[in-house]
């Protein structure tokens, strides 16, 4: 069970990288024309944040709330593929390579086809 603590510091967290997110978004779209590289920027430099920050920080002996803020709060609200890549990880490291292989593989292509099939029944209705 997380601790009072850690549960403001997850809120606390979310708020500025949500914000982070979607400036870069905004961002990218003004200057690309399109948020797909600001998307990639986010999810490129969450992911490495989440891995080096997760293993440091227990290294490093921060306290949990602490890492609760960083990790779950602002990486998660910054990306939610920092956290899928570290959980494909953690499962490949944990020796359950097979269902890592289909974690990566079946999460984008499941999570397309919803989107997909979001957009046919919005139509439909």
């Amino acid at each position: 069970m997380i601790s009072p603590e850690g549960l403001l510091a997850i809120a606390l967290g979310a708020v500025p990288g949500a914000l982070i997110r979607y400036s870069v978004g905004l961002w990218s779209d003004r200057r690309f024309g399109t948020p797909i590289f600001g998307t990639l920027s986010v999810n490129l430099a969450g992911a490495f944040l989440m891995g080096w920050l997760s293993h440091g920080f227990s290294r490093w002996g921060v306290p949990l709330w602490l890492s609760y803020g960083v990790t779950v709060g602002f990486l998660g609200a910054l990306t939610t593929f920092s956290t899928f890549i570290l959980e494909v990880s953690n499962l490949r490291r944990e020796g359950y390579p097979r269902i890592a292989w289909f974690y990566w593989l079946g999460t984008p292509l499941v999570g397309f086809l919803g989107v997909e099939l979001g957009i046919s029944l919005s139509r439909a209705l």
